[in-house]
């Protein structure tokens, strides 16, 4: 089976953790992704998966540039937002949108072109049970993942 590269974001939760270890697993090569502190992906480091920045203006470019392609982008980055609907404020339901929905799409939409051009790629969207059923406090993380199926 050939090697494959994959490029996984919310690589600091532990459905990122884990699909990074089972990809390097079998030999496939890993770029793990997260938002900010890149210290908190030490341990996949070592494991032997490159890391970057998650940025939406750059990881792509800048994974390809490490293995010369990607043939795996697994959308797995995710943002909980807990609480009743009345007590959040538009800018934490914004956060939870732009991260859980918009930021899948908008990486799925720079990838793309990638694997067009190779006419080879995969795309893997993690979504959750609370995409179907929501549960009290858990509106706004429900609401994204309902979306998420939509798409």
């Amino acid at each position: 089976m050939p090697q494959l590269t994959c490029q996984i974001t919310g690589c600091t939760s532990r459905f990122g953790v884990l699909l990074t270890k089972i990809a390097l697993g079998p030999g496939d090569r890993v770029i793990a992704t997260a938002r900010g502190d890149l210290e908190r992906l030490s341990g996949l480091k070592q494991a032997g998966a490159a890391v970057l920045e998650l940025d939406l203006d750059r990881v792509v470019e800048e994974a390809i540039k490490i293995h010369g392609g990607i043939d795996v982008l697994a959308n797995n980055a995710v943002y909980i937002n807990a609480g009743l609907l009345e007590t959040l404020s538009h800018e934490r339901l914004l956060a939870s949108f732009n991260t859980n929905l918009f930021g899948v799409i908008n990486l799925t939409r720079v990838i793309l072109p990638h694997f067009r051009q190779k006419k080879y790629g995969i795309l893997v969207f993690l979504g959750s049970v609370g995409g179907w059923n929501g549960a009290v406090g858990a509106g706004p993380y429900s609401a994204t993942k309902f979306a998420m199926e939509g798409v």
